[in-house]
């Protein structure tokens, strides 16, 4: 990461087989504008946009996964409208040289817990391809396993 300094809350941390130090960290939509732009490797998380990640910025959370200082893994939820108490996934991205590693199923136990840590409600957007094949399944059991109300969509981008 670039220097500058942020705001952060650091959730949870543990270090890895590989004697790393990962950690994993929730920020809100306006802590997450205060640096991301300081963050070597934004722009390589698929799915990132400045245009819509900030749209309704005191209504959104970014979770990030960190190897030592750098991130390696972004996910982005919104308030739901529609529903009260209840967010949108509306995406969870991991590195491609990461990718195949477990760090997406760290973070979204992460935001699992957050969630029932909150006595939120989660329901996804639509998959990806390879979203659905792996990420539908774990959000299945993480919502059982942290007793969180999952309202899960059938369709793929």
């Amino acid at each position: 990461m670039k220097s500058g300094k942020f705001i952060h809350t650091i959730m949870f941390e543990y270090l890895s087989e590989q004697n790393t130090i990962h950690r994993i960290s929730h920020y809100t939509g306006r802590e997450f504008l205060k640096f991301y732009d300081k963050i070597d490797e934004i722009n390589n998380f698929k799915y990132f946009s400045t245009n819509s990640d900030f749209l309704y910025i005191d209504k959104v959370y970014f979770f990030a996964l960190y190897i030592d200082d750098k991130m390696v893994g972004l996910a982005h939820i919104r308030k739901s409208p529609y529903i009260e108490n209840t967010y949108w996934l509306s995406y969870l991205s991991i590195l491609p040289e990461y990718e195949n590693m477990g760090y997406a199923s760290k973070l979204s136990e992460y935001i699992f817990k957050w969630f029932s840590d909150n006595d939120f409600q989660f329901e996804t957007s639509s998959y990806s391809e390879k979203g659905f094949v792996k990420l539908k399944p774990l959000f299945n059991r993480l919502a059982k396993k942290y007793d969180v109300k999952f309202i899960d969509k059938e369709t793929k981008i």
